[in-house]
């Protein structure tokens, strides 16, 4: 299981915590607790301290309070972010604040291949699923050595090499998968499921 775009990870008898998620818990448990304040008469804002990782959803906001949102958050961090403590990413429609590190989902995943990987006398597929910004960073990284499956169609470019149209399809090639037929990851030119991104773009 990863979680906090890789910072934290575990599996059966490791854990795995970045080094730089540890040395910044402090300054996000200070961020969280600013922006719980300072966002509190703006409705439809939320603040989620996961731990590693802070995120400030506001896809519940009015439209009118979207810019005093973004202001808000963004002269609340950039103390946090000037000391190096901090860096700030953006998603559908949510801001996260990550500890200051050369890290993202993409990093993540080519650490664990290389981590299941010890032992064995055979390579290791990634299959990535993703549906949004901050997963570009995984089809980028397995571009060329694995699988990235992007879900929906936003008509935006992806490094993935597959759409799935949603969340049925994805479930349906889970399940697949879970039974031992490998199909889709052999020959995945061949599985009804995937839409190839080249001929899927708007």
């Amino acid at each position: 299981y990863g979680g906090n775009h890789g910072l934290e990870m575990t599996g059966e008898g490791w854990r795995y915590l970045h080094p730089a998620a540890a040395r910044s818990r402090p300054a996000i448990r200070r961020i969280a607790g600013l922006l719980d304040r300072r966002l509190a008469p703006i409705g439809g804002v939320g603040v989620e301290d996961k731990g590693a990782t802070l995120s400030v959803h506001f896809r519940k906001a009015k439209k009118k309070d979207i810019a005093l949102t973004l202001e808000t958050v963004e002269d609340t961090i950039e103390p946090f972010r000037k000391a190096k403590r901090v860096r700030t990413t953006s998603g559908k429609k949510v801001v996260e604040v990550r500890p200051a590190a050369r890290w993202d989902k993409g990093a993540a995943l080519l650490w664990l291949r290389e981590h299941v990987r010890k032992g064995l006398d055979t390579e290791v597929f990634p299959v990535f699923i993703g549906d949004d910004v901050t997963d570009e960073s995984a089809f980028t990284a397995i571009e060329k050595t694995g699988l990235g499956l992007k879900v929906g169609n936003d008509g935006k470019k992806t490094a993935a090499r597959y759409r799935l149209s949603g969340i049925p399809d994805v479930r349906r090639l889970l399940k697949t998968l879970s039974a031992g037929q490998w199909e889709p990851i052999i020959r995945p030119e061949n599985y009804s499921g995937f839409t190839p991104v080249s001929t899927s773009r708007n």
